[in-house]
């Protein structure tokens, strides 16, 4: 739970919870009818989503940890991004 407070501190989160996340209810939803109890039940399934993401994560974490920390598994954590850069930088060469 201490995750929390640091996820929600970070303007980039905020920004993101509060612009994208704010504007997809009023795809399904037409905001002019919301009333404070629609307002209530979307924002209990964002904050419920929100934990839910944020909970697999941290849950995964620790396994996967222990995955790279083998020395096969750094190697290729360190030629991967290598490659993609490279790979980007010739696609925008040719390109």
């Amino acid at each position: 739970m201490a995750g929390i407070p640091i996820t929600l501190g970070n303007p980039r989160v905020t920004q993101f919870y509060g612009g994208a996340v704010g504007a997809l209810p009023s795809i399904f939803v037409d905001p002019d009818t919301l009333t404070e109890s629609d307002i209530t039940v979307l924002a209990v399934i964002v904050v419920a989503a929100f934990l839910v993401v944020n909970n697999s994560c941290g849950s995964i974490v620790p396994r996967v940890r222990k995955i790279f920390r083998s020395a096969w598994a750094v190697k290729v954590l360190n030629i991967s991004p290598g490659s993609a850069m490279i790979g980007a930088g010739l696609y925008i060469g040719i390109r």
